[in-house]
């Protein structure tokens, strides 16, 4: 690739892409922070996203858009494409191109998690380093990853669109938080004059919005749909911020300028009313978030615990959850490495006042715990 870092002027730029239409073969041109490409065959110039995609999208052998990552789902189509194609002429009359989709999925998915592992561990090695591209790698896969499990499931339940459209809960969740309608709560919130008000007001946002969360009825994967739907984040792309952060983002401004105007005095609000927050009861799982236990999991690694917990409504007779999440997370050294099957059998029982007889090994990727990986992954990564 050809390379140019120096003082950006429109001169200098004007030589660098005279320069670049000599060329014989095509050419990728960075200058600064713009990228360009020349195509031979059409004599032309073509810029950003466009450029990328004639760099990393040959149709023979495509290259993972790393500095474009809009073009990862194009990305995908094509390393398909070739790799059914390769399939069909090796397998002939035995081809069927629902199951080789699969095989080409769970070695997309492999591959790309051996990546993130191999950055995490890099990252272990090396704390000391000051190089930001290991982090900003595993981000960037992490989202191509989380992409990927969705192509996998539409793949393994085909009604799940239809079932989505048909949900009310999720229509009406839809229409709440959408980021194109965040505005209207901005507005709402200027008819607010108290500062402590409008930080009540947020929270209240937030509340609400992890309630209807909970009560999508989906068969478990809302969460994964709702955090790859990117009319859900703003900016819309992997990395934009969901509505969660949205509204912490806002009481932090309050609560900073609060804290620097402590002349400020509460004034009465005229929709105090409906901000008044619900009540909400306190039940066991409640108290039990309130302890990391580390004694049982390696650094935060509690919250990741908690969270299939919750979402997989964990009782008595969910058994082989609990075997899974035991499982998964001893795997991923999320567990200290002398907990044992009957220690956290035992701390089940006294934490949660749960019942259960005997906690077993499983094998975590055996195809009955797809989706339930699924859920892992995704509560993870958050």
């Amino acid at each position: 690739m050809s390379t140019y870092f120096g003082k950006e002027n429109p001169q200098n730029l004007e030589n660098k892409l005279k320069e670049l239409k000599k060329s014989k073969v095509d050419t990728p041109l960075q200058y600064n922070n713009k990228f360009f490409y020349f195509s031979v065959s059409e004599q032309k110039i073509f810029e950003e996203k466009e450029a990328y995609r004639r760099n990393y999208l040959n149709k023979k052998k495509p290259m993972f858009p790393f500095n474009c990552i809009d073009l990862a789902p194009e990305y995908y189509q094509i390393k398909l494409e070739v790799y059914l194609k390769e399939s069909k002429q090796t397998l002939s009359t035995l081809y069927n191109e629902k199951e080789e989709t699969k095989e080409f999925l769970t070695k997309e998915i492999n591959k790309t998690n051996e990546i993130i592992e191999y950055n995490i561990d890099y990252i272990k090695q090396h704390p000391n380093s000051k190089s930001l591209s290991q982090h900003r790698t595993n981000k960037i896969y992490k989202g191509y990853l989380m992409f990927l499990e969705k192509e996998k499931l539409e793949l393994q339940t085909p009604k799940i669109n239809e079932s989505i459209n048909n949900n009310q809960n999720l229509n009406n969740f839809k229409s709440n938080y959408y980021s194109d309608s965040w505005y209207k709560y901005e507005n709402e919130v200027k008819k607010i004059n108290s500062i402590d008000d409008k930080i009540n007001y947020w929270e209240t946002k937030i509340y609400y919005y992890k309630k209807e969360e909970l009560e999508l009825e989906i068969d478990g994967l809302q969460s994964l749909i709702l955090s790859i739907d990117f009319e859900f984040r703003n900016p819309k792309n992997l990395f934009g911020i969901g509505f969660k952060v949205f509204c912490l983002n806002k009481i932090e401004k309050l609560k900073l300028e609060k804290e620097y105007n402590p002349t400020l005095k509460p004034q009465q609000n005229t929709i105090n009313e409906n901000l008044t927050k619900p009540d909400i009861k306190i039940n066991k799982s409640d108290e039990v978030k309130k302890d990391l236990h580390s004694h049982i999991f390696v650094g935060k690694a509690f919250y990741v615990w908690q969270g299939m917990f919750d979402k997989f409504k964990i009782d008595k007779k969910k058994r082989t959850d609990i075997d899974f999440m035991f499982s998964v997370m001893k795997h991923h050294k999320l567990i200290h490495d002398n907990i044992r099957y009957v220690d956290i059998q035992n701390w089940i029982n006294d934490t949660y006042e749960i019942a259960f007889e005997k906690i077993k090994f499983t094998d975590y990727k055996a195809q009955s715990n797809e989706k339930r990986l699924v859920i892992f992954n995704q509560i993870k990564s958050i």
